[in-house]
């Protein structure tokens, strides 16, 4: 027979080696499984958010795509042909543009009224001759209505005179 020392000398030997095991098969695939679980509800919520972000990003598209339709990209030609028209008058009659506006579109019943304002600055003959080479020699339109305003620059002491031109065209 075992005496009792001999006993608990077993138990006390044992039962570090069963923490020791079962450690081995148990708990530590339960703390394995427990990290993959949290890596997992990570991705899940990653996932989540990015199906809300890809609908949001969806809505947003389709919400400037309705804008850039709003656009009327047609008016781009004769912008251009304007631009390229003040560049070559600008040394011939020394007027320089100041502003040019987007146009201001208007649907009538005949089509469409695409009015252009543009500001140009320079001496009185040289606006007048713009303005004339502009409606009789490039026939881009008509003009509508012309406001010359006289401009003090306090800076400098010097009167500067501006014109804006309101030139319409007809689609």
């Amino acid at each position: 027979m075992i005496d009792t020392n001999t006993k608990i000398k077993v138990v006390l030997v044992m039962i570090p080696l069963l923490a020791i095991i079962c450690y081995n098969f148990a708990i530590s695939n339960t703390i394995d499984l427990y990290g993959q679980h949290k890596e997992l509800s990570k991705n899940e919520s990653q996932i989540l958010n990015l199906n809300q972000r890809l609908a949001a990003l969806s809505s947003r598209e389709a919400q400037v795509d309705s804008i850039l339709k709003s656009f009327s990209l047609n008016h781009n030609q004769t912008e251009n042909n304007l631009i390229s028209i003040f560049d070559g008058l600008k040394n011939e009659n020394q007027v320089f543009v100041m502003d040019f506006n987007p146009p201001h579109t208007v649907d009538l019943d005949q089509g469409t009224l695409v009015t252009y304002e543009i500001t140009l600055e320079g001496d009185f003959s040289g606006l007048l001759r713009t303005i004339f080479e502009l409606e009789y020699n490039h026939h881009i339109g008509r003009i509508a209505h012309v406001h010359l305003q006289k401009i003090k620059d306090r800076r400098t002491r010097k009167s500067k005179l501006q014109s804006t031109l309101y030139l319409e065209e007809y689609k």
